[in-house]
């Protein structure tokens, strides 16, 4: 939680907490618990990340990530996301990661609504091809899309504004840039 540096939460000197517990908030410290689509949590929780019980025991039950970690290098799915919005076949486009048990590392991913909808399958899986390569051409090569581009019927952000990583292969059309045969083409 980067709003709320250094910390919200200790545990005292050999003391034992559950797994996952961080310990109780510091004092003065007041929280509340989100639900991932801004919704508050109920009492006890979860929330998004984190529950709380009636003890005050701060426990972490999930986590964000906006990085890709590819083969020791970080990627940031904001900058990919960059090259995918001016874009003129997509109108929305979101970057994640998959895991790619060959590689053994996350891959980048990227979902988008594209912009014609009424087009042919052929016109449409060639425009997810072309959003591939324009991506790919323009960053370094441990940044290209090797989890291809799919398209997807909507792209929701939370409250904030942000995208929910992990829910976005939601409305997945199963039609991507990636050639049939590829053994990513499944993910």
């Amino acid at each position: 939680m980067t709003e709320a540096s250094p910390y919200i939460a200790y545990s005292r000197l050999n003391e034992t907490l559950p797994h996952g517990a961080t310990g109780p908030l510091l004092p003065g410290m007041e929280v509340m618990l989100k639900l991932a689509n801004g919704d508050d949590a109920p009492e006890g929780g979860p929330g998004d990340l984190c529950t709380i019980p009636k003890e005050g025991i701060l426990s972490i039950v999930g986590r964000t990530k906006e990085l890709i970690k590819y083969k020791g290098f970080q990627i940031s799915p904001v900058e990919l996301e960059a090259y995918l919005g001016p874009h003129p076949l997509d109108t929305r486009g979101a970057v994640g990661a998959v895991y790619d048990a060959v590689q053994m590392t996350e891959v980048p991913i990227a979902y988008v609504v594209l912009a014609d909808a009424n087009a042919t399958q052929a016109e449409r899986k060639r425009a997810l091809q072309e959003i591939h390569a324009a991506v790919d051409k323009q960053v370094s090569g441990y940044k290209s899309l090797r989890g291809g581009v799919w398209e997807v019927t909507e792209l929701r952000p939370n409250a904030t504004g942000k995208f929910v990583r992990r829910d976005l292969h939601k409305g997945k059309t199963g039609l991507g840039s990636l050639d049939d045969g590829d053994r990513l083409a499944k993910l």
